[in-house]
């Protein structure tokens, strides 16, 4: 057995009145997981789970799912999430190999991966932003990226073009001439690697009880916004409740790490948007996430000097509406307003006795809805037609 790096390939893949002089209004950024600042979220579950916002996936890994089966799958596996009424879409996603060399680069660092119809034409279409040619249909054909081609010292080729290459899969180290037959563009960290057909992975050796990856699209989110111990009773029902959230106790510590490595991906403008906001009015954060998250977070993307306070569940263990309250009582405000996501958010504000913002463009659906923005931009407007109306 050849000792390939497919396990650190996978696990890349897988792997947002107190001041008198201001006004009227203050404005309580009450979140699920950051949602409306887009956040890198990971929840895993030995090597089986790994539960990413649809959003995330899409600009961080590439393709739209919602949980995936890592390291290898069965077909049993694969049947139950297909004939299960709450999921819409069950792609694969496979190793075959990586590349060590160009005709032109010795030291080349791409993957050869494979997907099936579902992911490529369901899941990773609405991450493409423009795609020349096709995917792969014959051995010898490659689909690329700018990136990837860059990496091989080949920037200049095109659609039709040949690419030598030297490449090690589970069968041993193969040199053999490949034909683009595709160069797309779009999110992922996949764009890093090639994509090749489907008769070439059954030659490699892999098979996908080893190093397949199974992905799920839910027809709707069902864990965005809620609270470890309700995360486990969905995502654990067969385990007791203390059981379970104490092993999403320990999946949120990994999640920490890899948080601080490498944030997340901000919507357009927020840092320009936070700092209109930060100079009329007291900003906070109440979310439902674990004590740590909301620190990480605004260390990593420099966004701490735009806050005047935060409180999260890992914190005081209460739900979010209880939060909102304290988090008002111990600053003092008398009128706030919470933007949110999801209805849960919109029932914490209720809870509080505040009004609700619907962020539209974040995870949740919200049909009670007095006010919605459709992106973090439109905010500063808002919040001036507001205090015009409270005046």
């Amino acid at each position: 057995m050849l000792a390939n790096n497919n396990h650190q390939v996978i696990n890349k893949l897988a792997k947002n009145t107190v001041r008198t002089n201001k006004r009227q209004f203050s404005i309580l950024f009450v979140t699920i997981m950051l949602s409306t600042f887009m956040l890198f979220s990971i929840f895993t579950i030995g090597l089986t789970y790994l539960d990413l916002s649809r959003l995330q996936n899409s600009r961080l890994y590439g393709s739209e799912h919602d949980i995936a089966i890592m390291n290898g799958f069965t077909e049993n596996q694969k049947e139950l999430l297909s004939n299960n009424s709450k999921i819409e879409t069950v792609g694969v996603l496979a190793y075959c190999g990586n590349v060590k060399s160009s005709d032109m680069d010795n030291t080349v660092n791409a993957a050869l991966l494979w997907g099936d119809k579902i992911y490529w034409e369901n899941q990773k279409s609405p991450v493409r932003t423009e795609m020349n040619g096709h995917y792969p249909q014959k051995l010898n054909e490659l689909l690329a990226t700018e990136e990837v081609l860059a990496e091989c010292g080949k920037s200049s080729l095109t659609v039709g073009d040949s690419l030598l290459i030297t490449y090690e899969d589970h069968t041993g180290i193969h040199t053999k001439e490949f034909v683009i037959s595709g160069i797309w563009k779009g999110y992922g960290k996949d764009k890093e690697n090639f994509y090749v057909s489907e008769d070439f992975y059954n030659q490699t050796g892999y098979d996908l009880e080893s190093d397949g990856i199974l992905q799920a699209k839910f027809k709707s989110n069902y864990i965005m916004g809620k609270t470890i111990e309700e995360i486990a009773a969905i995502k654990l029902p067969h385990l007791p409740l203390k059981e379970g959230a104490a092993i999403f106790s320990e999946c949120c510590k990994e999640e920490l790490i890899e948080l601080a490595k490498s944030g997340g991906v901000l919507y357009p403008n927020l840092a320009e948007t936070l700092g209109t906001l930060h100079q009329n009015h007291f900003l906070a954060i109440v979310s439902n996430c674990q004590n740590g998250y909301i620190q990480t977070f605004l260390e990593f993307h420099r966004l701490r000097d735009f806050f005047d306070d935060f409180l999260c569940f890992g914190q005081t263990q209460l739900p979010k509406g209880e939060n909102i309250q304290l988090l008002m009582e111990r600053n003092n405000l008398q009128t706030a307003v919470y933007v949110g996501d999801t209805q849960g958010d919109f029932d914490a504000a209720r809870q509080a006795g505040i009004p609700f913002i619907y962020a539209a463009y974040g995870f949740g659906e919200v049909p009670d809805r007095s006010y919605r923005l459709n992106t973090i931009c439109e905010l500063p407007k808002l919040l001036k037609e507001l205090v015009v109306l409270s005046e």
